[in-house]
C-alpha cells in the first residue's frame, strides 16, 4: 500500500490506486484455498472433533461463561485499539491533516514492525510477572497513550509521528500477548 500510494499520484490512489495490493494479493488467496481444500486434518484434530460430537460450544459457554466473556472483551478492547491507531489515525492524517498516504502508512507499518520486534520481549515478560499483569498494565497504557499519541501524530513533525506509532505499537503488542494467552 505505501508503495503503490508513493507511486500514483494522490488523485489517482484515492480513485483506483488503492486496489492494486488487493489485487497483487489475490493470487496468494488464491494459493491458501487450494491448500485449505486439498490437505488432509491432522489425526489429532479429526480426533478431538469425534469426541466433541457438536456439543462442545454449549458445554464451554455453560460451565465457563465468565472466561468466555472475559476473552471477549480483552479481545474487543485490543481490536478497538488496533484499529483505532493502525487504520483510522493513518487515515485520518491523510484525509484531515498534511500527511501524505506514504507518510501515514510507512508511520503505521513502523509501528506494527516495532509491535512484532517487541512480541519476543513481551511473552518473556508475560511468563514472569503473569499474563493478566502484563495485559491490565497493557492496555492501561494504551488508553493513557491514545490521547496524547494522537495529538503527537497530528503535529506535522515526522519525528512525532514515528515516536507516537512506536510508543503504541509496544503497547499492543504487550497488549496482544496477554490477550492471547489470557486465561
Amino acid at each position: 500500500m505505501v508503495v503503490v500510494s508513493g507511486l500514483l499520484p494522490i488523485g489517482s490512489f484515492e480513485a483506483w490506486g488503492w486496489r492494486v495490493p488487493f489485487l497483487l494479493a489475490a493470487p496468494l488467496g488464491l494459493v491458501g484455498f487450494y491448500l485449505r481444500l486439498t490437505l488432509d486434518e491432522t489425526p489429532l484434530f479429526r480426533h478431538v472433533v469425534a469426541l466433541a460430537e457438536g456439543h462442545i460450544l454449549r458445554e464451554v459457554l455453560r460451565t465457563h461463561w465468565r472466561a468466555c466473556l472475559r476473552g471477549l472483551a480483552a479481545v474487543v478492547a485490543l481490536s478497538v485499539s488496533f484499529n483505532t491507531c493502525f487504520v483510522f489515525l493513518p487515515n485520518h492524517l491523510i484525509s484531515e491533516g498534511d500527511a501524505s498516504p506514504g507518510k501515514a502508512l510507512g508511520c503505521a507499518i513502523l509501528g506494527l514492525v516495532v509491535a512484532g520486534v517487541t512480541a519476543p520481549p513481551a511473552g518473556r515478560l508475560s511468563d514472569g510477572v503473569g499474563r493478566r499483569r502484563v495485559l491490565v498494565v497493557s492496555m492501561t497504557a494504551v488508553t493513557l497513550l491514545a490521547a496524547p499519541g494522537f495529538l503527537l501524530a497530528s503535529v506535522d513533525s515526522l519525528t512525532l509521528l514515528v515516536l507516537a506509532n512506536c510508543a503504541l505499537g509496544v503497547v499492543m503488542c504487550a497488549a496482544a500477548v496477554g490477550t492471547l494467552a489470557v486465561a
